[in-house]
């Protein structure tokens, strides 16, 4: 009888020690998916109907445009995240109106980097992070992008590679610094158009994504590129990610989980 009791004693103390890490384990690598959308600051198509989507988003903000500080309030009302959309220069030539007020050039040494980066921070207070407005050019930059990420760290800030560019140095310089990084998976519109067809599929690319690698980044837009037809698209796919059994969360969080950071 002794033996019995103490066998039994045994077996509950041995679950205790596998089947709660195992529960741990399976909560932290529920798939997740991050929205991010661009291009707050300036046209309002679309800006509406994304903050009232009832997920959690991250909203990229283009500084000094006219609605630049009201967007950024607007954004933290809704209970989304705010991050910096920091226009950088492209690789071709492209009207400077594209960019906005404030810029990074291509012939920019690391101290006009750093000052403009810092005075695009300083104009939005609640930013939780960065990402790149155009940027093809810049983000091929090793010296550059160095400064961009070294102003990024001294402000307690995380880095989202938008990906405009295949020879981005993006991931090996944030690396080198230990700056928290991520980057774009998907993007949710063609260039320079939205259609909604293709913006569904495209987050059902991002979802496969999520559950074969755990996570998604996906980038959409505000605005001509995307506005209200990738809001309609969004809001319309909540479902199939649900059922999909995957999470839609702040880009933040999928930053801070640790499977997902850079090596310290």
């Amino acid at each position: 009888m002794k033996k019995s009791v103490f066998f039994i004693f045994f077996i509950i103390i041995a679950l205790n020690f596998i089947v709660a890490p195992t529960c741990a384990f399976a909560e932290n690598k529920t798939p997740k998916i991050a929205f991010v959308i661009d291009d707050f600051g300036q046209d309002r198509a679309g800006v509406e109907q994304m903050l009232n989507l009832d997920i959690p988003l991250t909203c990229a903000i283009i500084p000094f445009m006219e609605h630049s500080i009201d967007d950024m309030k607007m954004i933290i009302k809704n209970g989304k995240e705010a991050i910096l959309h920091m226009p950088m220069e492209a690789d071709q030539y492209l009207p400077e109106s594209w960019y906005g007020p404030k810029m990074i050039k291509n012939n920019y040494d690391s101290k006009q980097i750093k000052e403009v980066m810092q005075e695009c921070i300083d104009s939005l207070p609640d930013i939780k992070g960065v990402n790149i407005h155009i940027g093809s050019g810049v983000s091929q930059n090793e010296k550059q992008m160095m400064a961009v990420m070294e102003v990024v760290k001294d402000n307690n800030l995380y880095f989202l590679d938008s990906r405009t560019s295949d020879k981005s140095v993006c991931n090996e310089v944030a690396k080198e610094l230990k700056v928290d990084y991520q980057y774009r998976d998907v993007f949710l519109e063609k260039t320079k158009h939205a259609e909604y067809n293709h913006i569904v599929s495209q987050i059902q690319k991002a979802i496969d994504i999520a559950k074969s690698n755990g996570k998604a980044v996906i980038i959409g837009h505000v605005g001509p590129e995307g506005g209200e037809v990738t809001a309609k698209a969004i809001k319309d796919s909540i479902p199939s990610i649900k059922n999909a059994n995957v999470e839609i969360v702040p880009l933040s969080q999928i930053v801070s989980i640790n499977a997902y950071k850079q090596d310290k």
